[in-house]
């Protein structure tokens, strides 16, 4: 079993811990990823930099997607990336893997990736996930690339400290 990063942003943070999300796509890249691997979530978060303690050492934290600036005036924020092992309050087991192209997401499966489908119809989730995998990729693994990703369907799991 290996475990690594992985980053969400705070809507894909929500849909987790609501359970509406169970699957993420990534562009294919060097490292195998086999189920019984584990994900912890980093996302942004607010620390006291003030107390002068380096990240590395566990401290009061407030994370983004809960807060609200007004709460945490005292504190820093820090974007997803800088997020240490510590601080993740969310672990992802690995389930199923496959490979595929981007574009070939059925709507069932933009519904795992925590998209919320238009009642009327008229915007599916697949469109919508389109627009959300745009906003996420740079150019060359876009939309209308048509990038092969790796489809990671995942298990919320608790880690005990």
């Amino acid at each position: 079993m290996t475990e690594r990063p992985i980053l969400f942003n705070g809507l894909m943070v929500h849909a987790i811990l609501e359970g509406r999300k169970t699957q993420t796509r990534r562009v294919v890249k060097l490292p195998k990823i086999a189920v019984g691997d584990r994900l912890w979530v980093r996302e942004a978060f607010y620390f006291q930099r003030w107390l002068g303690k380096p990240l590395a050492q566990p401290q009061p934290i407030h994370y983004a997607v809960d807060t609200r600036p007004d709460d945490v005036e005292d504190y820093a924020l820090s974007p997803s990336i800088h997020m240490p092992r510590w601080a993740s309050r969310i672990t992802l087991e690995i389930v199923g893997v496959r490979v595929q192209r981007v574009r070939d997401i059925s709507e069932t499966d933009a519904e795992a990736e925590g998209i919320t489908p238009q009642p009327s119809g008229k915007f599916p989730a697949q469109k919508a996930f389109g627009y959300l995998w745009d906003s996420l990729n740079k150019p060359g693994r876009r939309w209308a690339d048509n990038p092969l990703v790796w489809v990671l369907t995942f298990k919320r799991v608790e880690v005990r400290p």
